[in-house]
């Protein structure tokens, strides 16, 4: 494991390949309270990789493509994204067109929790265009952020803190005024509670890890047994289900999308027994993890 100054800027240069991006959330906290901020620029393409925390970029120039969770989408300067541990991506680079990205990756904890209902009810990962103004305004907080962790004064976790606050209203502010993100989680909020939104929030950000159905109750404030009845009937299948099949999601995009280990991704997915995961995959996808990735596998374009 590469070891980071925390008093100097990342630079890609001095990481192997998509190093930052293996960092645990424990061993994020460890090296900088809970944050690295960083800017690189990427002449070639990054292999997938999946996170272990939240990442907040921003594409200074030129242009490429990103691919989360097996979906492509333009990127140019402008484009901003917020990516959760409940995420896999790559960014496709062309020989002619490096890119500079500057950036955050930090753990959730510092999202505060009103942000998390303004930001994930209606999709679990961000990604926008910024216009010449909304650009002009948000790339200096990242710039503020940069300048805070590499010259570590007196306070600076509070100021970083404070300038990603005011980065993730925005996003929150952007979102309700313009086009829903992509993918949604809630299609129409009117018509579930605020505490099973955050229970689904939680479970979507969270279903790679060892959850449990109290672990999801604590968050809605419900007694398990209540908040078993109440998912059930609102979201139509039971929460181990529920979870089950986001990781059985997460598991086939990732088998269509790399050449990772079949075993690599079970556990990545949340999976701990490969038989288990063998069975109850090809029981919702009516093939074997093998063959499914043999129909659907597709390479980097």
């Amino acid at each position: 494991m590469a070891r980071i100054n925390k008093n100097s800027i990342i630079n890609h240069s001095d990481l192997p390949q998509a190093e930052i991006y293996r960092y645990s959330a424990h061993q994020l906290a460890a090296l900088s309270g809970s944050f690295v901020p960083y800017q690189v620029t990427l002449d070639q393409t990054y292999p997938y990789h999946w996170l272990e925390f939240f990442e907040l970029g921003l594409i200074l120039d030129g242009s490429c493509k990103q691919v989360i969770n097996g979906e492509f989408y333009a990127m140019k300067p402008g484009s901003l994204f917020l990516l959760s541990p409940s995420d896999f991506h790559s960014m496709i680079i062309s020989d002619q067109t490096p890119v500079k990205i500057i950036g955050l990756v930090f753990t959730e904890q510092m999202i505060q929790a009103e942000l998390k209902q303004l930001l994930f009810s209606k999709g679990y990962f961000i990604n926008i265009a910024l216009d010449q103004k909304e650009f002009l305004f948000i790339q200096p907080l990242f710039h503020h952020i940069l300048h805070e962790f590499q010259e570590n004064q007196l306070g600076n976790r509070i100021l970083v803190s404070s300038y990603l606050q005011n980065i993730l209203v925005y996003l929150a502010r952007f979102i309700s005024k313009h086009s829903s993100p992509k993918k949604t989680i809630l299609p129409n909020r009117e018509i579930h509670p605020e505490s099973i939104q955050r229970a689904l929030i939680y479970i979507h950000h969270h279903f790679r890890q060892s959850i449990t159905l109290e672990d999801a109750a604590a968050q809605a404030y419900l007694s398990p047994h209540y908040f078993s009845e109440r998912f059930h009937q609102i979201l139509g299948n039971s929460f181990q289900r529920y979870l089950q099949n986001l990781r059985l999601q997460f598991a086939a995009k990732l088998l269509a999308a790399t050449d990772r280990p079949i075993s690599e991704i079970l556990f990545a997915a949340g999976f701990n027994d490969p038989t288990h995961f063998g069975r109850v995959f090809k029981q919702v996808f009516l093939d074997s993890p093998r063959d499914y990735r043999k129909k659907h596998q597709h390479p980097l374009e």
